[in-house]
């Protein structure tokens, strides 16, 4: 498993061939952001060098496949991600309640990012750099 940045990772499948995820409900800090590095730290802390499953919901426009990572100990790592504040619930792409109530939590108890009172989403902020 190789982690790309907080919501993305190159995963090596059974026939040894490198597959793109990127994970389903979730946006994490993009680089240059604040709590990119720490983002992408974390994900590396729950997934690498641990047997993982994925479990593909569909492709995005960039043709990755787009999954649920579910950890060694069944909780899906994606929801932990935000549960810590180290990504967002992608409400465009998701309606999931556990993802909505996870970041509900980490809002209330200012974990991680959160610790800012306002931090900027990653999709406010690819859309400030569009239009600069």
């Amino acid at each position: 498993m190789r982690i790309i940045d907080g919501d993305t990772y190159d995963l090596l499948t059974p026939e040894q061939t490198v597959m793109r995820i990127r994970m389903y409900g979730i946006d994490a800090p993009e680089r240059s952001m604040p709590f990119y590095s720490k983002s992408k730290d974390y994900l590396a802390s729950l997934c690498f060098s641990r047997e993982v499953r994925m479990e593909m919901m569909t492709t995005d426009r960039n043709g990755r496949v787009v999954g649920k990572t579910f950890l060694p100990d069944g909780k899906e790592a994606g929801e932990q991600m935000i549960l810590a504040g180290m990504a967002w619930h992608f409400t465009r792409y998701s309606s999931d309640q556990n993802l909505h109530e996870a970041e509900q939590s980490a809002r209330k108890e200012k974990r991680g990012l959160w610790i800012d009172a306002y931090p900027v989403a990653p999709w406010d902020w690819r859309r400030q750099k569009r239009g600069n």
